[in-house]
């Protein structure tokens, strides 16, 4: 195991680099629509809560093999992530900002755009697909796979059921 401040070191290079946190939020969307029952694409306060829980490398570990966000609830409130888990709110608050860029790079670059009547974030079919050298290799490679994997799974629950399993007041 990594000493924290190595930990901490890691989790500074990924995340204050919005770009990156546009490219997990494209395919969170991504993902998102194409596991929904309707088709849909996710509002935009899911993105706000996907940040917080993929920001969280505890948390986000905690996606693997999970099929359903009950069962990563149950999970994740289970063992050394329960402290996690409980701030996921407040984690979703500090992260506002961060995400908010995140969003505004990725509809700037073309891979998510507005839809304002059902405020929601769309992924735009791409002629390529995006990555290419560290993104599709190594920890953002991982990091991608969980915010499919996340957006797969949160598409099967109705948002007022995930604030109510997450602990996050909408």
């Amino acid at each position: 195991m990594k000493a924290d401040s190595s930990l901490l070191v890691d989790e500074y290079r990924t995340w204050h680099t919005p770009v990156i946190g546009a490219y997990l939020l494209y395919l969170f969307t991504e993902a998102y629509k194409g596991s929904h029952p309707e088709g849909r694409a996710p509002i935009v306060i899911l993105h706000f809560i996907a940040a917080a829980i993929l920001t969280d490398d505890a948390l986000a570990d905690k996606l693997k093999r999970k099929t359903s966000l009950v069962q990563y609830v149950r999970h994740a409130r289970n063992g050394d992530t329960s402290l996690h888990f409980m701030k996921l709110h407040e984690r979703t608050r500090s992260r506002f900002s961060y995400t908010a860029r995140a969003i505004d790079i990725a509809v700037a670059g073309g891979y998510l755009k507005w839809d304002v009547d059902s405020a929601s974030l769309t992924a735009c079919k791409l002629a390529s697909r995006p990555g290419s050298g560290d993104f599709k290799t190594g920890r953002i490679k991982e990091l991608g796979e969980r915010a499919k994997l996340l957006g797969r799974i949160m598409a099967r629950t109705t948002l007022p059921k995930t604030a109510e399993l997450l602990g996050v007041s909408l």
